[in-house]
């Protein structure tokens, strides 16, 4: 890949295409062409880049951080400075470009709409749904021209790594020390692999914390893996950081320490007793049993519908917010160690989660038998 960088004062920034022009003779046949004062949304990116023919990134919305916020005007059409482009389009286009504060003209679209010389990507046609955040996030490309536009900036980037559908902690707890965390470790050398690695550790800290019957550090140590289970995710976006190894390692343990959370709480909770009362033990045991069913009966939905169940209708999302979930049933233990109840809240996390499974079950079946099912 040969990557060329062309310096133009700020006043002619919109003049590049009169220096492709002049430098077309020396252009391969086809290029890339994306300005360094943008930040470019990904899905914009890929689209551009994957594109077959002359492809201009185009939408309604002025390519400034605040309106990326606002509600689509779609009075003009905004050229983000992201194109595919041929030498043959630079050669017979580029003396004809029309383009003021980032507006294509009306005459230059209609052009090339008749002449079918460039293909239009349009930001506010394209897919908003995203299946490994579970919501639906704008697509958005803006410049960076001021101090505040940089905070705008900075506040899109961050709103972009917050997952939607999640449980009540997640989604009304976790954000704040979440994102406080994350904009700390981004000048630092931390990756977001190390944060993976310090979270499980601490997952693991509190097994045995929960084994010995000190529940109080238990259920800190839990806390702790909640929040930094955000910051991993939400670090590697911002940093651009993606490792399938780190992804898959956190999944993988998520399954193995949870259920050693209950486990060992049971465990702890019949030693305690002498033994003479194994229902402690009983109980983390249907505890696991339904978890793990749970996740096939989730897991295998997104498997084959492409589509989370979590997220399906509004009332897969209100279960997600209020069933049985890691940090929905820390919160309840962490009641239960400060009403001295642990036992009582250990039931009532059997409980919730017997509803939750038997209704992600049912939901499972009643909308995999649907032929088809639209995200």
């Amino acid at each position: 890949m040969q990557i060329a960088f062309c310096e133009l004062e700020p006043e002619n920034l919109e003049s590049d295409m009169e220096v492709l022009h002049r430098l077309r003779a020396s252009l391969p046949e086809q290029f890339l062409v994306l300005r360094a004062d943008f930040v470019y949304d990904a899905r914009v990116l890929k689209k551009v880049i994957s594109a077959d023919a002359t492809t201009l990134a185009v939408g309604s919305r002025a390519p400034s951080p605040g309106e990326q916020l606002c509600t689509l005007n779609g009075i003009e059409t905004y050229h983000y400075g992201l194109s595919l482009l041929s030498r043959g389009f630079v050669k017979k286009e580029g003396q004809s470009w029309e383009v003021s504060d980032s507006v294509l003209s009306k005459d230059f679209l209609e052009h090339l709409k008749q002449e079918g010389v460039a293909n239009l990507l349009m930001l506010d046609e394209m897919p908003t749904y995203l299946v490994n955040l579970r919501r639906a996030l704008p697509v958005a490309c803006f410049t960076l021209e001021s101090d505040s536009d940089v905070h705008l900036g900075e506040h899109i980037l961050m709103d972009a790594t917050q997952k939607g559908t999640l449980d009540f902690p997640a989604q009304y707890i976790h954000p704040v020390p979440e994102n406080w965390i994350t904009r700390c470790l981004l000048d630092t050398p931390i990756t977001p692999n190390i944060v993976t690695v310090v979270s499980n550790l601490l997952a693991f800290l509190g097994v045995w914390f929960f084994w010995e019957g000190e529940m109080g550090l238990g259920v800190a140590c839990a806390l702790a893996v909640g929040v930094l289970d955000g910051v991993d995710g939400k670090l590697a976006r911002l940093k651009l950081m993606y490792s399938r190894f780190g992804d898959k390692l956190d999944h993988v343990l998520d399954l193995i320490y949870e259920p050693l959370w209950y486990l060992a709480i049971g465990e702890s909770l019949s030693r305690g007793a002498g033994y003479s009362d194994m229902t402690a033990v009983h109980v983390s045991i249907g505890i696991v049993g339904l978890y793990f069913l749970d996740r096939i009966a989730t897991g295998g939905f997104k498997l084959i519908k492409k589509i989370e169940l979590f997220d399906f209708a509004r009332v897969d999302r209100l279960v997600r917010k209020l069933g049985a979930r890691r940090n929905t049933n820390v919160l309840l233990l962490l009641v239960g160690v400060g009403v001295g109840e642990v036992t009582g809240l250990l039931w009532g996390i059997l409980i919730l989660t017997i509803a939750t499974t038997l209704f992600h079950c049912f939901r499972a079946v009643q909308l995999g038998l649907r032929t088809e099912i639209k995200s």
